[in-house]
């Protein structure tokens, strides 16, 4: 049933987890291995489900790609995933970028789970010193 609210919520791709999310008229992509992973066939097609009501007359779909911390190893997607999923429910749109605490991850994820509470993931006290990263807008799913 396609989503008809806001949202957001975390999606399987091939072996792989990412977080999505609807707010208002926009519909956000969060992939920790962006921008080097393309969007594969079997995400587009859970998009446009998912999404039905967005779905423009020419058949796309306005998605913009957002900018994110990227994980640095091949098993924290879904870790990942939740992080920037919970930055976003509690109002940190600029966390999907922060530096996490990559040691503290699993372990506040856990204590989420059994503590029921929602609240931000551990990040280092440093500050992002790279380039600045922009949103890609992909319509065309």
């Amino acid at each position: 049933m396609p989503v008809r609210e806001q949202t957001i919520m975390i999606i399987h791709a091939e072996d792989h987890w990412v977080t999505v999310t609807a707010v208002d008229e926009e519909l956000w992509y969060l992939d920790s291995l962006r921008p080097h992973k393309p969007l594969t066939p079997y995400v587009i097609r859970q998009l446009l489900q998912l999404f039905a009501t967005r779905v423009q007359n020419d058949g796309k779909l306005h998605l913009m790609i957002r900018p994110t911390t990227p994980q640095k190893n091949n098993s924290d997607c879904g870790v990942y995933a939740a992080t920037y999923a919970m930055e976003l429910v509690v109002g940190n749109i600029k966390g999907i970028q922060a530096s996490f605490d990559e040691t503290l991850m699993r372990s506040h994820l856990e204590e989420l789970f059994i503590n029921k509470r929602c609240t931000p993931f551990p990040k280092r006290d440093q500050r992002n010193t790279g380039r600045r990263r922009k949103s890609i807008q992909h319509v065309g799913c």
